[in-house]
């Protein structure tokens, strides 16, 4: 995990829909602790027409393995957070809670957050992608159930080319999200 970006280490993506800009996503990499937990630190802001932007902030934290150890969500509508308890990721916005299966070593699986394309890029990053058919597990900490993903991974010129079943076609350049 340590290995996958530098401390203080910024990626900012800019968020387009139909030519025009609707947002921006940022992430960083804020490093290990004593724990050697890893900590992984987002800003989204989103731009939609006629409303004030929508603004969140969240925190990720991974084991060495690059499995969830904790972690939250923030934006003025509300606050969640999840933990890994044993075999579950335990969410709650304060008042609803939700336990959701997490068993990474059996099922490979995703966390990632609505609009974190930092997550979406560390994810593909610590997992080995093979060309042609990948499956995950993809679980939103930002609520929601968890999904089943699978992609296509191809190479074409200097660029990894991944199609998922979220209709993305993500273009990955030395390990990086170059274009979605």
């Amino acid at each position: 995990v340590a290995a996958a970006y530098a401390v203080g280490e910024v990626r900012a993506f800019e968020l387009q829909q139909g030519g025009r800009t609707i947002g921006y996503s940022w992430g960083r990499y804020a490093g290990a602790g004593a724990d050697n937990h890893h900590r992984f630190e987002t800003r989204i802001e989103l731009r939609l027409p006629g409303r004030q932007p929508v603004r969140s902030a969240g925190e990720l934290v991974l084991d060495s393995a690059g499995e969830l150890v904790l972690g939250f969500e923030r934006s003025a509508a509300a606050e969640l957070t999840f933990a890994r308890r044993g075999d579950h990721i335990e969410l709650t916005d304060g008042q609803r809670h939700e336990r959701i299966s997490y068993t990474p070593k059996r099922e490979p699986t995703a966390v990632m957050a609505h609009s974190a394309i930092f997550h979406e890029e560390l994810f593909l990053r610590l997992r080995a992608l093979q060309q042609g058919d990948n499956a995950c597990r993809l679980i939103s900490v930002s609520g929601g159930v968890p999904t089943p993903w699978t992609a296509d991974a191809s190479v074409v010129g200097d660029d990894v080319i991944v199609r998922t079943s979220l209709g993305e076609r993500i273009a990955l350049r030395d390990g990086r999200v170059a274009e979605i």
